[in-house]
């Protein structure tokens, strides 16, 4: 079973990072997509966390699950169309 915290790190991971290319538009598209993929890797991270550990108190499991399968699909949906642009 996949801990949790993978993701999560994965996402510190893509937020963090920073690359080096001679392009400033190609770098800044680059940043700026794998920064929105990082934040939400770490919301889906917490909400997925959240719904395992905390106490089912009105409809919280189901808001924090909720917020885990939409940045999911989120990341699944830049991912459909992301294209790295040609330095």
């Amino acid at each position: 079973m996949q801990d949790p915290g993978d993701p999560a790190f994965g996402g510190v991971l893509l937020v963090t990072h920073a690359h080096t290319a001679f392009e400033i538009k190609g770098q800044y598209l680059i940043q700026s997509t794998h920064l929105v993929m990082g934040l939400l890797a770490i919301i889906m991270t917490t909400g997925r966390w959240l719904e395992l550990r905390v106490v089912a108190t009105d409809n919280a499991v189901e808001h924090c699950g909720l917020a885990a399968v939409c940045a999911m699909l989120m990341i699944g949906a830049i991912l459909a169309i992301y294209r790295e642009p040609l330095v």
